[in-house]
Formats: structure tokens, sequence, C-alpha cells
């Protein structure tokens, strides 16, 4: 199995058979010498940083026992699954509500938090906390609850961090080396369906950040 990095300047990394290569350069090292930082600040002058904790992850768990690798339950389709921007999409002046993986946080203006299962907030809505929200809000929360409540898994949703998630296992995090923010990239696969994905996020808590997130498959051309 043979997976790939390029970029559109005709740059290469490859990893097949534990050993990594970096064209056209032909550099080249062991999967247990990358693991310890070989060809390391080579490939992140090249690519970006969600490619060297990709790289980094498919070593890692090439080396995992094999009760510790991820193997799929189930192969829903994730075309058609509801996707939301969690905290963009749940917030107004009432009050915002937090989607914790399958535990919804609500914090109304002036109360204190009430943590509520996602499954009960499908099936018996807000109760006595539609009051304290906005219809708008209210409205919002209970209809992404019954669309994501049925769900095997919360991979395709829209999840831009992993506690959004409700079954990410995390291989690797990398923090970027030389970023004057705050930069880090995380390879997790969800222990439901088997799928990986990679999350980044960059900024400044004085400030805000900025997210991105996508989907790793080992044994794949990634561009």
């Amino acid at each position: 199995m043979t997976t790939t990095w390029e970029d559109h300047r005709g740059h290469r990394l490859s990893i097949e058979a534990d050993t990594v290569l970096l064209l056209p350069s032909q550099e080249t090292c062991s999967g247990a010498a990358f693991l310890q930082g070989a060809l390391n600040e080579r490939v992140l002058s090249i690519f970006k940083l969600m490619t060297l904790t990709e790289a980094l992850a498919l070593l890692t768990e090439a080396r995992l026992p094999a009760e510790q690798r991820p193997m799929p339950a189930e192969t829903t389709s994730l075309d058609g699954r509801p996707r939301f921007v969690r905290d963009e999409a749940f917030a107004d002046a009432s009050g915002l509500v937090w989607f914790f993986g399958r535990t919804l946080a609500v914090d109304a203006r002036g109360q204190a938090r009430v943590e509520l299962p996602l499954g009960a907030v499908a099936r018996d809505g807000l109760g006595t906390l539609r009051a304290a929200l906005s219809t708008e809000l209210a409205d919002a929360v209970e209809q992404a609850a019954q669309q994501l409540a049925p769900l095997p898994c919360l991979c395709g949703t829209g999840c831009q961090r992993l506690h959004e998630h409700d079954a990410l296992v995390s291989l690797v995090r990398r923090q970027h080396p030389h970023a004057p923010i705050d930069h880090s990239a995380t390879v997790a696969w969800c222990r439901v369906c088997g799928r990986w994905w990679t999350y980044e996020e960059a900024g400044d808590a004085h400030y805000s950040y900025h997210y991105t997130v996508r989907q790793f498959q080992p044994g794949q051309r990634h561009v």
C-alpha cells in the first residue's frame, strides 16, 4: 500500500513498506527514522503541517498492535448527512448551545449551564429550557438534534474540532515548531466507522481561531 501527498509544484511525499521518500530530491529514510524526526523539517518546508501530521499518524498506526488499530464497524455513506458549523449556527443574544459530541451544553443568558443528552433533546425537545432561549435558537437546536441523533457517528456533519465528534480516537497531534501563534494538527480515527480525519487549528486566544478539517485516506493520493 502506498500513500502519497503531492503539491502543485511537483513535490511528492510517499510512504510505502515503511519507507519514506521525498521527490524529486530523492531524499529517503525509514519509517522509524521519520518518527524520530528525520526529514520532518524538509516535509514541513514543502507541504503543510497537516501533511506532516498525517505521515506521522500513518507510521504510528502501522506500529500499533492489531487490536488497537481502527476497524470499521459500519460503512454508511457520508453523502446526504446534515452539516452544521456548531458555534456559529447555535448562538444568538439569548444564549449559546455547544455540541460536545452527543451532549449538548446550554448556556442561556443569566443562567447556569445545563447539559442534556443529544438523544433526549431529539426525542423530547429542550423542555423548560426553551423559555430561556429565543424561539429561533431553540428550534434550530431541536432540529439539529433530531437529524444528528440517529446517525451511527458524527463523521461528515461539519465537526471543526475533535470535541464536537462523538467517537474520535487521536493518533498524533503535532504543534507547528515555528509558528508565532497556536498552530496544531491532529489526526484521529472514528472508532465507529474507521474513517480518519485531520483537524487543524491556528490562531490566538486573544483574537480568534481558524479551523480546517479534511478526511485522510491511507493508501490514497492526496493533493
